[in-house]
């Protein structure tokens, strides 16, 4: 005896209907996807970047007390940008800030090994980042972190970010992270703009 019922199914018309808002609903949210994921990433690099700016902030307290009885003082009068890198190499601002930034060396440098040390252990995963501070007579004026030296989504925290306020950095850099700290400027044009030179040389945070 024949089955005569007819099995149920989507039409090829139901099927192209369903396909072509499914198309609309995927244009629709992609951009809005790939800038929550923008904004994701921005976010977690500015919150690494503000972890470093405090664990710094910290050790420059011990810097204080200890140089304030210590025959030679450690080298973070003036200005000194600091960077370190994942694959363990230390570079610092010797020549000002639009010089390029060398490898450290001479009697400071077991100041900024130890520095960096501290920081890394006080920072979770900061020894398998990209991170650089800018210091000025002991008060740390700003921060900046990258996931690797190539990316543009850069994460940067300031004075101004620790009194309470929201950081600047928005969204991804015109130029990656190796780009931009080429020089100790655009970390220290980015602090500054939140604490001239003369506000943290005059008035320095946390005396």
């Amino acid at each position: 005896m024949k089955n005569n019922r007819r099995v149920k199914g989507f039409t090829l018309t139901e099927l192209i209907v369903v396909i072509a808002i499914i198309g609309i609903l995927a244009a629709i949210l992609a951009p809005s996807m790939n800038n929550y994921y923008k904004s994701s990433r921005i976010k977690d690099e500015n919150s690494n970047a503000r972890m470093v700016y405090n664990a710094a902030q910290t050790q420059m307290q011990g810097f204080i007390s200890q140089d304030r009885t210590a025959p030679v003082k450690s080298p973070f009068n003036g200005t000194l940008i600091l960077a370190y890198y994942e694959d363990g190499r230390i570079l610092v601002s010797s020549s000002g800030l639009d010089s390029a930034l060398q490898p450290i060396g001479g009697t400071d440098e077991q100041v900024y090994r130890d520095l960096v040390a501290d920081i890394n252990r006080t920072v979770s995963d900061a020894e398998k980042t990209n991170w650089a501070v800018c210091i000025e007579n002991y008060v740390v004026k700003g921060s900046m972190s990258a996931e690797s030296p190539s990316t543009n989504y850069i994460g940067r925290y300031s004075a101004r970010g620790a009194s309470g306020e929201r950081s600047e950095a928005q969204g991804p850099s015109s130029q990656g992270y190796s780009a931009q700290m080429a020089t100790g400027k655009t970390l220290a044009d980015f602090a500054d703009q939140f604490y001239g030179l003369d506000s943290y040389t005059t008035t320095p945070a946390n005396p």
